[in-house]
């Protein structure tokens, strides 16, 4: 039997018990970088077929942060900004100069909007960089940029910035948080702020 209105709760139902078992997780590695997000058909850089670590070998990497920018823009889905993000680590550690140079970019983007008026995209968009490039620091040959640099920090504020809930960059600070109890607190933020069918429900629910 259907009942009217419990379909859409279904899946923050499923999300909410899984929280229940944090932090073991399904997954197993870093969780920015080996676990491609569902974008939900939104763009983002070129990729191959073989996995999480499948750069298109033929992508030109002096495109990489111009390419990055455009797909960062307003509009963009939050776990899209972090699909993208994840792809453009993964080019950026085979050249550790466009590495460094993307890093720059999105920080100077992030203080450059920050007056008059904040924008809490850019500032999300440097923090998240910051930590998918500390969970792939294995990948990096020539030094990575973001040693010591607190990306945590900026995702937490961008979060502050906004004017409401922003569920979907709880969901990241989650994944970044290293405190059991401050990721589960996040975990929870996120998965009340997920309705059915939605793409964060969809990222939520295939971490578990």
């Amino acid at each position: 039997m259907n009942v009217p209105g419990t379909r859409r709760w279904i899946p923050v139902v499923v999300v909410a018990v899984a929280l229940l078992a944090l932090p073991q997780r399904a997954v197993a590695g870093p969780p920015l970088l080996c676990h491609p997000f569902e974008t939900g058909g939104a763009p983002s850089l070129p990729w191959g077929t073989g996995g999480w670590n499948s750069p298109a070998p033929d992508y030109p990497l002096d495109r990489l942060v111009t390419d990055t920018l455009a797909l960062l823009s307003a509009e963009t889905p939050v776990v899209a900004r972090m699909e993208t993000i994840r792809r453009a680590t993964i080019y950026a550690s085979r050249d550790v100069r466009i590495a460094a140079d993307l890093l720059r970019t999105l920080s100077r983007r992030a203080l450059e909007r920050n007056s008059p008026r904040p924008d809490r995209h850019a500032w999300f968009d440097f923090g998240y960089l910051v930590e998918t490039y500390k969970q792939a620091d294995f990948l990096f040959k020539g030094g990575n940029p973001a040693a010591g640099v607190d990306g945590y920090r900026h995702i937490t504020k961008a979060i502050t910035m906004g004017s409401g809930v922003e569920p979907e960059m709880e969901f990241a600070a989650a994944l970044v948080c290293q405190q059991r109890g401050v990721a589960e607190a996040h975990y929870r933020k996120a998965a009340a702020g997920a309705t059915a069918d939605s793409l964060l429900a969809r990222n939520l629910s295939g971490r578990f």
